[in-house]
């Protein structure tokens, strides 16, 4: 039976922003709290949050959520590592399992958009040795969250910590042509809108109705 697991990713330490991205103030929540209850909404079965800089204060901020906290230590060394850290966590079903790749930077995602990647592989004919990447795409423009199944994902575990996911999976598909590509074009903004920066902040704050009154540290 198919599972579904989304991994958050969280672990950076938002280097480009005055503060860490994951407690950015959104109304009553936090990004992080948002992204997570989003996961929690959608058809996902499992939820795993990857944490790094201010790890305490994080668990501290999600201890009473159904989620599995994985803390990458070595969180400095890139994204792909902490997506490693997941996929290890999730070893033992890892063949079983599609893999929903949900970065804090997009806390306005909703969990349609999510269900909306699920249905897209069910819709696929079952096999076990097929790889597939999906990806939401708005107007044109890819974005986030991915889905990841298949074999595919016990080869990310050989990459470095630093390498690129997106090329690793485009060489696959253009070297190799072991990877199918799918593209879904979903009513949602949202997916192409990233929080790397201050005018990010501002300007995403602005469009979704929220009041930034003020920053956290």
């Amino acid at each position: 039976m198919q599972e579904f697991a989304t991994i958050v990713l969280a672990a950076g330490s938002s280097s480009r922003l005055p503060f860490h991205k994951a407690f950015l103030q959104l109304g009553q929540t936090i990004a992080i709290k948002r992204v997570i209850e989003t996961t929690l909404k959608s058809r996902s079965t499992r939820s795993l949050v990857v944490l790094g800089s201010r790890a305490d204060s994080l668990i501290a901020e999600i201890k009473d959520f159904p989620v599995e906290t994985i803390i990458n230590r070595n969180y400095a060394s890139g994204r792909t590592g902490s997506l490693k850290c997941a996929l290890r966590h999730l070893s033992d079903k890892l063949e079983s399992t599609a893999v929903l790749i949900f970065p804090v930077d997009c806390p306005f995602v909703s969990h349609q958009v999510l269900d909306s990647l699920i249905d897209c592989l069910l819709l696929r004919p079952a096999s076990s040795t097929e790889s597939v990447w999906i990806v939401p795409s708005f107007e044109g423009r890819r974005g986030h969250p991915i889905l990841l199944s298949g074999p595919v994902l016990k080869r990310i575990l050989w990459l470095d910590d630093d390498f690129s996911l997106r090329d690793f999976l485009y060489n696959l598909i253009t070297s190799e042509q072991s990877l199918v590509q799918i593209e879904l074009p979903v009513d949602s903004q949202a997916v192409v809108d990233n929080i790397n920066t201050s005018a990010d902040v501002q300007r995403l704050l602005k469009r979704e109705g929220f009041k930034c009154s003020r920053l956290p540290l």
